[in-house]
């Protein structure tokens, strides 16, 4: 039940992307898409085999929405230059994320649980590029409407990321050899 709930709120958003991408911003629509294929993935996956305990699952689940969290707050925009950066960065956060939910396939959660190991697209390169893509993402957003209030969200953002890592790599059985041949979790030659 909470799945298809979740899945109408991603569908809704998703149409209220579109909107704004028919409204004439063109970086609105890989987030429609993203928004779609989530709810699409929510309501069509496999049951885990195993989950993470429900104050887990509740994080995951509130550390997903925090994103949205940015918005309330006002900011001002960036000089031009940091504004493109800012908004590049974000398309090519929401296109790894999308291209990562695509490979994930029906294994796709919020919350973790063992789905199954998935080992093509862009999760033969980084463990974890759903999560790079989003702070990639919130990242280029806060560069083009920098807000302290911002920084603090993405900063949030960044730590339950390495939480739900760490509590994905518990739960999903084979992990370890998966991890012996994908060196990188979030960010090439770095972690």
């Amino acid at each position: 039940m909470t799945d298809r709930v979740f899945a109408l709120f991603w569908a809704l958003i998703a149409g209220l992307r579109l909107g704004l991408f028919l409204q004439g911003r063109p970086a609105a629509l890989p987030l429609a898409l993203l928004s779609f294929l989530a709810a699409v993935r929510l309501v069509r996956r496999r049951p885990p085999s195993r989950e993470a305990p429900l104050p887990r699952r509740i994080l995951a689940w509130g550390a997903a929405l925090l994103p949205w969290g940015a918005g309330l707050f006002p900011a001002a925009a960036s000089p031009a230059p940091l504004a493109a950066f800012g908004q590049a960065l974000q398309v090519l956060g929401v296109l790894l994320a999308l291209w990562a939910l695509w490979a994930l396939g029906e294994a796709f959660a919020v919350s973790p649980g063992d789905r199954g190991l998935t080992e093509r697209g862009p999760y033969r390169v980084i463990r974890h590029p759903m999560y790079a893509g989003e702070i990639a993402a919130f990242a280029g957003w806060l560069l083009e409407r920098p807000s302290a209030e911002g920084a603090a969200l993405l900063a949030a953002s960044v730590l339950l990321a390495v939480l739900r890592i760490r509590w994905e790599e518990e739960v999903i059985e084979g992990y370890a050899g998966y991890a012996r041949r994908v060196r990188w979790r979030l960010v090439p030659f770095l972690w």
